[in-house]
């Protein structure tokens, strides 16, 4: 049994791995190279303002739920997020292999957390570690989930961070059916760069 479940894991990742938009992305984001990586540090907002279509850019309003994406994207845990208070992020100590990101509340470094990562040749920053995970049976009796995260700059120096999905589960070995494939990129304003505040912890 346990066997099976290994067997039916790889073939998920390898024959359905979550994917990434490329037409949406070629269009709206600078190709960075190895001595550019620093031009993504700096302090952003947390809430986005934007998400990014193929054709289009949608604007969103200041109700949008604040953190939420971010908390999936750089996976900040056990974090208390007080509804009053001010938040950004700040990315710092960037290069080929790591990056460093801090969750900041008013002005104070709430959290820090250092991620693995590679520059790939499309120019953006790919997050090393990738999310899955395994309900039951993958494809038979239950599901399994795979995700991943890329970030990058847009055309006028702001952040994007893309987040790449893809679920399956109930019986797809004998239907191929019941999997859902899903991407998502959204923009996050700079606000300052990684100088501007002098924060505490």
């Amino acid at each position: 049994m346990k066997q099976l479940l290994i067997l039916a894991s790889l073939l998920f990742l390898l024959n359905s791995c979550a994917s990434y938009s490329r037409k949406r992305n070629k269009k709206y984001h600078q190709k960075l190279e190895q001595n550019d990586l620093k031009k993504l540090e700096g302090i952003y907002e947390i809430i986005p303002n934007r998400r990014y279509y193929k054709d289009s850019i949608v604007i969103f309003s200041k109700n949008e739920k604040p953190y939420q994406r971010l908390h999936s994207a750089f996976n900040f845990k056990n974090v208390q997020i007080d509804s009053t208070a001010r938040y950004s992020f700040k990315i710092f100590d960037i290069d080929e292999k790591s990056i460093n990101c801090s969750l900041i509340e008013n002005d104070s470094i709430l959290f820090t957390k250092s991620i693995a990562g590679k520059l790939k040749k499309n120019g953006t920053f790919h997050f090393k570690k990738h999310e899955v995970h395994v309900f039951e049976l993958p494809y038979i009796l239950g599901s399994l989930e795979h995700s991943k995260v890329r970030i990058g700059l847009t055309i006028d120096n702001q952040l994007f961070v893309e987040d790449a999905e893809i679920v399956g589960g109930g019986f797809l070995i004998i239907l191929f059916s019941g999997w859902r494939d899903y991407s998502s990129t959204l923009g996050y304003n700079r606000i300052g760069s990684t100088y501007d505040l002098k924060l505490t912890r």
